[in-house]
């Protein structure tokens, strides 16, 4: 029995690269000189637009005209004030805008250029063609007024303006002057007639409330407040006083007697008592020094103690035995102390008067106080619609005189608000010259052009660089053909780095089997089948075979060795798929152990499952692309299905690569640092 002998499937070939993180210059400049014909054809077609547009283009001139606004009140008659700090300069401007841009004042311009019985649809056709002609705008710069007025006809252009300008001031000095000073005048008499009722009330009021000076009288009733209520604090402390005064004496009163003690007399008494008491101590004395010299239970100390008890005894019954002498009389202090009650009792109701008094005061000059404050509130009420009136008197006086100045001067264009500052004159250039145009057209043919290559090459999915087909596959690209106009085979030097991937695979000693596929019938996979025997015949010279797998081939029996060698001297075999896993597992390993090299080629990867099974058994599977014609979402399939089924493919062999770049830019850009 045959002994199968395969290597692991991950050692079959070289990793996957990474993708590249972005295309590199090679591939832009391949992208736009494969797409150069294209870019150019839209260029010409843009500019050639372009050119005709401008040559066909009638000529179109613009008169132009400025006007100068200044500030005046003239715009806001009830907002004088905001005209006097500066604010008044925007209102000029917005109202000459209007002025300037007042469909009836076009209206009445286009009239005066048409016939008398012009119809109505006749005047709106030439309303709206002159409104689409003239331009107005108000400069950031300053208050200043552009007119533009646009036609093929310069001498018209100026000559509309010059109408428009001449029809503004009449219909101007018309608005703004037109029964302004009879306004003026009936506002001013009508708020003259109610500062007049103003003043009247105001007098009416202070007679009959009495008063002249109501702040100054204010004033004095605030200090006399303020004396009174001082006044009364004294009143109040001095009212405390009293009545503390009051109740002392009282109390004092009820605790002296009317009658008192005169006199009192015990001297003899005493007087024994006395030298009892000094006997007692001398005893006291003598007992303690003879304690000091014998013990307690002594007789001199018990006799002693007999005697101190005796004297004591003798004492206490002395001092009951005392007889005093006394006489009593009237309390002359009794007297005294009712006079300063009496005295204290008439401060205190005088005091309390006194307090009673005051507080009528106090609430009398509160009262004048608050109806005081009440009149000057009112007052200050009147007097400030008084002058407020006042202040409108002046504002509409003000304005009068300058609404009869403004209705006395010239009210043409040299009016003091609108000045002229730029006439309008016939200009002498266009403003569509055909060289502007043709600029145009040409940054808008290099633009079109090339959004026109951005687009066309995210539509392509085919592959035109090695870089390109690497970059989408995830795989290396082992072998690149370029396309030649012989039709000799491909360099060796092609096929070096797919003979220095097939060389790393290890084998164990056995041949190694290289599958190449494709995902069509026009992959080219006989030029490079071809050429990689002619790139290994050095290698191992006669031991190199060629095995073509298809559909209805023979299919060599199991145990029968190969007779390729004796077969065909080219080393070539047509062996048919229809055959079991086992067998092609073993089919394989008999390639590896009668030769060192075979390539094996296999129908379309994408019509055939059959081929992709092969990849499970081959050392090194590689994928025919052909360049500008396989498409990227087939090739992936492809890849895919055969990772499905436990196979792999290795890398990639690129064949009918054209160099889009020319010599002298691939040098210069490209290969500058190869030496």
């Amino acid at each position: 029995m045959t002994t199968i002998i395969n290597p692991p499937t991950a050692s079959r070939g070289p990793d996957r690269q990474p993708a590249p993180s972005s295309a590199s210059l090679r591939d832009l400049l391949n992208n736009l000189f494969f797409y150069r014909r294209a870019a150019t054809l839209i260029a010409l077609a843009v500019v050639l637009i372009g050119t005709l547009i401008a040559l066909l283009t009638p000529p179109s001139f613009t008169a132009r005209a400025r006007l100068l606004t200044l500030s005046s009140s003239v715009y806001d008659m009830q907002q004088v004030i905001a005209a006097r700090s500066g604010n008044n300069a925007t209102i000029a401007v917005d109202v000459e805008m209007q002025l300037i841009s007042s469909p009836e004042l076009h209206r009445a311009i286009v009239r005066k250029q048409l016939p008398p019985h012009a119809s109505a649809e006749a005047v709106d056709i030439a309303l709206t063609d002159f409104e689409d002609h003239l331009h107005i705008s108000k400069l950031e710069t300053g208050s200043v007024i552009e007119l533009t007025y646009r036609d093929r006809n310069p001498q018209h252009a100026a000559a509309q303006l010059q109408a428009l300008l001449t029809a503004y001031f009449g219909e101007r000095a018309e608005v703004l002057t037109s029964g302004r000073v009879d306004f003026l005048q009936s506002q001013r008499d009508k708020v003259k007639q109610q500062l007049d009722e103003a003043n009247a009330q105001i007098e009416a009021y202070q007679k009959q409330n009495g008063v002249v000076d109501v702040q100054q009288q204010i004033n004095s009733a605030v200090a006399l407040d303020g004396t009174l209520r001082q006044q009364e604090a004294e009143a109040e402390a001095t009212l405390a006083d009293s009545k503390r005064s009051v109740d002392v004496l009282k109390a004092n009163a009820d605790n002296v007697p009317r009658e008192v003690e005169l006199y009192s007399d015990n001297a003899e008494a005493a007087r024994t008592v006395g030298a009892m008491e000094s006997q007692l101590f001398q005893l006291e004395a003598k007992r303690a020094d003879l304690a000091s010299r014998y013990m307690a239970t002594s007789p001199f100390v018990k006799q002693t103690d007999d005697q101190i008890a005796q004297l004591q005894t003798s004492i206490a019954q002395q001092k009951t035995d005392v007889t005093v002498a006394k006489r009593t009389g009237y309390n002359n202090y009794k007297d005294t102390v009712t006079d300063r009650l009496s005295q204290a009792q008439a401060l205190l109701a005088g005091a309390t008067a006194r307090h009673q008094v005051l507080g009528n005061q106090v609430d009398e000059s509160k009262t004048r106080l608050k109806n005081l404050i009440s009149i000057s509130d009112t007052l200050s009420r009147l007097t400030q619609e008084r002058d407020l009136l006042a202040g409108t008197f002046k504002d509409y006086s003000d304005q009068l005189e300058q609404a009869r100045i403004q209705q006395n001067q010239n009210t043409s264009v040299g009016t003091t608000n609108v000045r002229v500052i730029e006439a309008p004159v016939a200009p002498r250039k266009r403003v569509n010259p055909p060289i502007m145009i043709i600029a145009a057209s040409l940054a808008a043919a290099l633009a079109i052009a090339v959004v026109a290559l951005v687009v066309l090459t995210s539509m392509r999915d085919t592959f035109l660089s090695p870089e390109e087909a690497e970059r989408s596959l995830h795989l290396p690209v082992l072998c690149d053909l370029a396309r030649r106009d012989t039709v000799n085979a491909p360099a060796r030097r092609d096929y070096g780095r797919l003979i220095a991937a097939l060389d790393s695979i290890p084998t164990g000693g056995l041949g190694k089997t290289v599958l190449l596929l494709s995902t069509n019938t026009e992959g080219k996979l006989n030029l490079v089948a071809q050429g990689l025997m002619a790139a290994l015949e050095p290698r191992a010279p006669g031991r190199i075979a060629l095995i073509r797998m298809e559909e209805d081939g023979e299919v060599p029996a199991e145990g029968v060795p190969l007779s390729l060698r004796s077969r065909a001297a080219q080393h070539v075999m047509t062996i048919g798929m229809n055959m079991t896993r086992t067998r092609l597992t073993n089919l394989f390993h008999d390639f590896r152990s009668s030769y060192d090299y075979v390539v094996i080629t296999a129908p379309p990867a994408s019509t055939w499952f059959e081929s992709l099974e092969l990849t499970t058994v081959a050392d090194l599977s590689l994928l025919v692309v052909q360049a500008e014609e396989t498409r990227l979402l087939v090739a992936s399939n492809v890849i895919a299905q055969a990772g499905y089924i436990g196979g792999e493919i290795s890398g990639l062999a690129l064949t009918g690569r054209r160099y889009y770049i020319p010599a002298w830019i691939y040098r210069l850009l490209l290969n500058r640092n190869a030496t």
